[in-house]
């Protein structure tokens, strides 16, 4: 079998890195749309049966979490809403459900998006990485089967 360098994967195999749903339920999507033959990785492995009653063991993985830190220094203006700083927080972590995908880097100027959508301030400074207490601005880059996750706890807005 021929390895390949990326992901070290055999030839005629798959890694299915998948983000919620049963794990019952991906199995079985798994083993519609393999092709015979197929070997599967990963980490989470189950038993699927096919029409003639044989098992069959099946593997893929859920992606590794990439938790991001985020601090945003700002100025508030005329329309800064009193639950402002909490709408940032939410803002950001319903922004990475909705465009983050597996294996795709947190791109440090998309973020201001998310927090520009709360009215009311102007940004003095914002902060990315995965450590407490970001000091830089480069994107952060997330490995083929990882996630970025995004959580008001790690998020940190200053009012200046």
């Amino acid at each position: 079998d021929t390895v390949q360098p990326v992901t070290g994967l055999t030839a005629h195999s798959i890694y299915c890195v998948v983000e919620g749903g049963a794990d019952a339920d991906i199995l079985k999507t798994i083993w519609l749309k393999k092709t015979a033959g197929t070997t599967t990785y990963g980490a989470t492995s189950g038993t699927v049966t096919d029409s003639m009653g044989n098992p069959h063991t099946l593997k893929f993985s859920r992606p590794s979490d990439v938790n991001v830190y985020v601090i945003v220094n700002l100025h508030t203006r005329p329309g800064w809403p009193t639950d402002g700083v909490q709408r940032i927080k939410d803002a950001l972590t319903s922004w990475a459900v909705a465009n983050q995908s597996i294996g795709e880097e947190v791109i440090h100027s998309r973020l201001f998006d998310p927090i520009n959508s709360v009215p009311g301030h102007s940004i003095d400074s914002l902060y990315i990485g995965t450590a407490p207490a970001p000091s830089g601005t480069a994107n952060i880059a997330v490995p083929f089967d990882g996630l970025s996750r995004f959580d008001s706890a790690r998020i940190t807005v200053n009012v200046l």
